[in-house]
């Protein structure tokens, strides 16, 4: 279980999700949920379904949206 600094807690696939969010934003601009997926070994679904949560719960963003890969993910701007 993951406890965030806004006191969000993260658990499961959406805790898998963030830290490779997480890891990739401080590689570089965040990730896509392809990336996300490779990254955790994770299936589509899953990943899509997590990352929809995260969003909601405003732990994660979206920036800049490509064609063909959707959204790039980064951590939410209270974190």
């Amino acid at each position: 279980m993951l406890h965030l600094p806004s006191g969000v807690r993260l658990e499961g696939d959406q805790e898998t999700v963030y830290s490779a969010v997480d890891d990739g934003q401080a590689g570089g601009d965040g990730l896509y949920a392809a990336d996300v997926a490779e990254a955790t070994g994770l299936d589509g679904a899953r990943v899509t379904s997590a990352l929809e949560v995260l969003v909601e719960r405003e732990v994660l963003t979206t920036t800049v949206t490509d064609p063909q890969l959707g959204p790039r993910y980064v951590r939410g701007p209270g974190l």
